[in-house]
């Protein structure tokens, strides 16, 4: 080796091996970036920690209320069956409904409850409620008997407990008659 390889393998570090430098990195460099990797080691404990008891993220998102299922009695009340959707990653309680149910062009329908429903996380359940049809209501629902299709829309606040809020909630769709059950419809 000359003197100027001598001079430049000292400067480097000579034979320092993993002592001086790694890699062709100072000993600066490689500690900077294992800083780096613990900064990013601990951001995910992090995440980790709000973390549900099923290992999902903890999120909470509005819920949905859609109408799976319609019966109309000639005479007496309409049952109408929602489907109440928790789209968060607990369980959620439905604990006050204020919805008002549109079918067709008829005026809308009230549906006040406090069902107390604990839906699971990511998933959904339905609850029953009679409703009084107007005579307007009525005539929409003998028209979709005969033309095959019932549009309706569902609007309001879902109040819930655990977690606790105030949701506003709106959802439009289509009911059909069920073949061979009359005053049925999905």
């Amino acid at each position: 080796m000359n003197q100027v390889d001598m001079a430049r393998h000292q400067r480097d570090g000579g034979d320092a091996g993993w002592h001086g430098r790694a890699f062709g990195k100072p000993l600066a460099w490689r500690a900077v970036g294992l800083m780096g990797l613990w900064a990013v080691a601990l951001a995910v404990v992090g995440c980790a920690s709000k973390a549900t008891p099923t290992g999902l993220i903890y999120r909470i998102n509005p819920p949905g209320v859609s109408v799976q299922a319609l019966r109309v009695d000639e005479t007496g009340p309409a049952v109408v069956t929602l489907r109440l959707a928790n789209f968060s990653t607990v369980t959620t309680t439905f604990a006050v409904l204020d919805l008002e149910l549109r079918l067709g062009a008829a005026p809308p329908i009230a549906i006040a409850a406090s069902p107390a429903l604990a839906v699971p996380a990511l998933s959904s359940d339905v609850a029953e409620f009679r409703i009084e049809l107007t005579p307007a209501a009525r005539e929409a629902v003998e028209r979709a008997t005969s033309d095959g299709t019932l549009p309706y829309r569902i609007a309001g606040r879902v109040t819930t407990a655990s977690p606790d809020g105030r949701h506003r909630v709106e959802f439009e769709s289509r009911l059909s008659p069920v073949p061979g059950r009359a005053g049925e419809f999905r």
